[in-house]
């Protein structure tokens, strides 16, 4: 604008002049209200503990804050900040990074608090806590350890002040009557693999396999536990009646509960003991 200034014309140069120091000005307060706007938006986002600098992502730019008194014509040339993405520090970069992982880690809680109300592992425990109450009884727990269908009956027969058995002999007891008993459960035993029923071969090793390991007990072993304690056994379950084992005219019978949704390992089995 100065060089089209015919020489001689002061008052022209003077207006020009003016005018160029009235733009630098406007610029520098533009200037000054956005980086303003940037340092807010960085504040808010992460705030840095008072005094720490070495974590601090805005300490570099506090240290040379621009006002529209301290930046002058020269100091707009020479700024990178205006319109320009900022470099991150890797200060920046760490906090950024963990912010991250602990928004993650709370959506991951928020989740899991979630399904825990509305699952199916809480419905299930409900409906059971429901029944079971309508009968002045409440959950005992077993450990869920492969052994929990065997530990339920062991606590009932305890509780109910009959016959002390183990463990270790309960399966013992189930592995050899369903040995004995081969042509009433045989059938109903099938290979998971294939669907076919168990062969010869494959029968005797399910029954060997009930002693020699923590094989989880179902429906079959149930049958046979009532058989073999001489009392009913009655499952109460979340979904439907109880299912009942045994012949129901003796008594005392025993009582444990199914839990398909409780826990990792899959199904399982408590004991119950009055309220």
């Amino acid at each position: 604008m100065k060089h089209g200034i015919p020489k001689g014309d002061k008052k022209r140069k003077k207006e020009v002049t003016a005018e160029i120091e009235q733009m630098i000005a406007d610029l520098n307060i533009r200037h000054f209200e956005e980086l303003k706007e940037f340092q807010a938006k960085n504040a808010s986002e992460d705030l840095p503990k008072p005094n720490d600098t070495s974590e601090n992502p805005n300490h570099e730019l506090e240290q040379c804050e621009v006002t529209p008194d301290n930046l002058g014509a020269d100091g707009l040339e020479n700024s990178n900040l205006l319109g320009a993405p900022q470099k991150l520090s890797k200060a920046q970069k760490r906090r950024n990074k963990r912010s991250q992982k602990e928004k993650e880690r709370e959506k991951a809680i928020a989740e899991q608090e979630l399904e825990n109300l509305t699952g199916n592992r809480f419905i299930e425990s409900a409906e059971i806590a429901k029944k079971l109450s309508e009968r002045q009884l409440v959950i005992h727990e077993v450990p869920s350890d492969g052994n929990c269908l065997y530990a339920a009956i062991e606590h009932q027969l305890s509780t109910l002040n009959l016959e002390k058995m183990t463990v270790k002999a309960l399966r013992e007891l189930t592995s050899n009557y369903l040995l004995t008993h081969k042509e009433d459960y045989h059938p109903f035993l099938t290979d998971p693999n294939s669907g076919n029923t168990l062969s010869d071969e494959q029968y005797i090793k399910y029954c060997e396999d009930i002693i020699n390991t923590t094989a989880w007990g179902g429906q079959i072993e149930i049958q046979a536990l009532s058989k073999i304690s001489g009392r009913p056994i009655e499952v109460i379950q979340a979904e439907g009646p109880s299912i009942i084992a045994g012949d129901e005219a003796c008594s005392p019978k025993l009582i444990i509960s199914y839990h398909r949704h409780a826990y990792g390992l899959g199904e399982h089995y408590n004991s119950v003991v009055p309220c």
